[in-house]
């Protein structure tokens, strides 16, 4: 499996320049970078010897490192053009939580128009009369039309995003989930210092 760069940066509130509404914003600054070439010393997917396999054990590390906060990790890979995202979690005393990625504007049209087609297929059943139900169906094409044309346009945009190939998720975006330990008692104490050297 491919090695990874990761950008880790944490959550911070600012004060506003020119504060009319709002005192404070909200804004990512880096705080580590795991090269490539360390990448395998953390993920067990990728050369097998490393120690993290789920979102729940590097939350875990995140907690141990950095404290508790808003994370957001970015991730590069050689071969492919820029930075994706990579995880967001939100890391407390006892537990963590997987924050859910924002949508576009493109993706939030698609599901409006699927609840659109929705309500115009109860109506579909409901009336009776042909000329209605040919109104009906003119409509329920267009919306056929606009959402293939929205989902090439997300299909576009997209990119190799979110976390699967390295680390397996055990938790759903919004729940609060329980951390695990990292540290994997097969693994021999010159690996272990070595990841604790890197930090």
């Amino acid at each position: 499996m491919n090695q990874l760069r990761l950008m880790i940066e944490k959550k911070f509130y600012a004060p506003a320049k020119r504060a009319i509404v709002h005192k404070y914003h909200a804004l990512y600054k880096p705080i580590a970078q795991i090269t490539p070439e360390q990448s395998p010393l953390f993920f067990k997917r990728i050369s097998g010897i490393g120690t993290i396999v789920n979102d729940a054990q590097f939350a875990k590390l995140l907690l141990d490192n950095y404290g508790q906060g808003e994370y957001l990790i970015m991730a590069s890979m050689k071969g492919r053009k820029g930075f994706w995202h990579f995880i967001r979690v939100q890391c407390r005393q006892d537990r963590f939580v997987r924050m859910e990625k924002k949508k576009t504007q493109e993706q939030k049209e698609i599901v409006e128009q699927k609840a659109e087609y929705r309500k115009l297929q109860g109506q579909l059943m409901s009336v009776d009369d042909q000329e209605e139900k040919e109104s009906v169906q003119r409509d329920m094409r267009s919306i056929e039309e606009d959402i293939g044309i929205n989902k090439t346009i997300v299909k576009l945009d997209k990119s190799n995003k979110g976390c699967y190939p390295w680390l397996h998720l055990v938790s759903r975006c919004g729940v609060e989930q329980e951390y695990e330990d990292y540290n994997v008692v097969e693994q021999t104490k010159e690996e272990i210092a070595e990841v604790d050297r890197i930090w």
